[in-house]
């Protein structure tokens, strides 16, 4: 992007930000990219509930895409989600972890790698350890577990769950 492009850009309001995202919300190429970080760097949280049905579209309508595409709209999601407030953030990054392609399971793992949790979220951490046995779900719950209120046994569980002495030796 040009200095000029990029002056002009400075110049647009959060709402003009956003309904230039709003008119091609899948059309990942031009300057989309640029106008996220343009909205990152101003702070929307009060956009928020725009930035959601933006996020919900392209989850929705991704998938129909040309597959050497998907993993732009997936890095246009992954950015997408960094202007939400955290607790929205995470909602869409535990969906993530679902999803059939490595590359939207990534984003929500790196979304919730330092996220602070609350007791609900630390519930579906331990809840999708004990589905899948991925360690990653334990591992985040202790790097983040200061603060964190879980009942006796769910404490136990996960020390008796987490590989090493490193992570057993956070909580």
């Amino acid at each position: 992007m040009g200095k000029i492009d990029n002056a002009k850009l400075m110049c647009l309001s959060p709402k003009e930000l956003i309904d230039e995202l709003l008119l091609e919300p899948i059309d990942i190429y031009g300057r989309k990219l640029d106008i996220i970080n343009r909205l990152r760097d101003i702070g929307i949280e009060q956009e928020a509930d725009i930035i959601i049905q933006l996020i919900n579209y392209i989850i929705k309508n991704s998938e129909d895409i040309p597959s050497n595409d998907k993993s732009k709209t997936d890095s246009y999601l992954n950015k997408l989600i960094y202007l939400l407030p955290p607790r929205q953030g995470a909602k869409y990054a535990l969906i993530f972890l679902d999803h059939k392609r490595k590359n939207r399971r990534n984003i929500g793992f790196k979304y919730l790698k330092y996220l602070d949790y609350d007791e609900e979220e630390a519930n579906l951490m331990i809840k999708r350890y004990t589905k899948s046995k991925n360690q990653t779900f334990l591992e985040y719950l202790a790097r983040n577990f200061n603060g964190l209120t879980l009942s006796d046994d769910k404490i136990t569980f996960v020390l008796q769950e987490l590989n090493g002495e490193y992570w057993r030796c956070r909580i």
